[in-house]
């Protein structure tokens, strides 16, 4: 995905999405590729394999039992909660993606 601020990011999904709650899978992953800090490239392993994905009708891809990573369907609201399900080894928390929770999707 690719923020309207320019900043390039997403996830690994391992299984196909479903709308039937919280995804129990492992092998998912977040990943960003440029965001305002510069950063290099990054990838954050999940650390809850019971809560990787997150199976909504009014939410696109959803990672993590806090929503870590979020794109709603519509993509207006997009936002990242992190880190919950997802290990942030930069210490950015909400920050790492886009600079802001909240973000809107280009």
């Amino acid at each position: 995905m690719r923020s309207t601020t320019g900043h390039t990011f997403g996830g690994y999904a391992s299984v196909p999405w479903n709308s039937a709650g919280y995804i129990n899978t492992a092998g998912c992953f977040l990943f960003l590729v440029e965001n305002p800090h510069g950063d290099a490239p990054t990838c954050f392993e999940c650390n809850d394999n019971a809560n990787a994905m997150a199976g909504r009708p009014s939410f696109g891809p959803t990672f993590g039992g806090g929503h870590d990573l979020c794109i709603t369907s519509d993509g207006s609201s997009s936002s990242t909660n992190f880190p919950h399900s997802y290990t942030d080894t930069l210490g950015r928390g909400n920050a790492t993606f886009t600079g802001a929770r909240n973000f809107p999707p280009e």
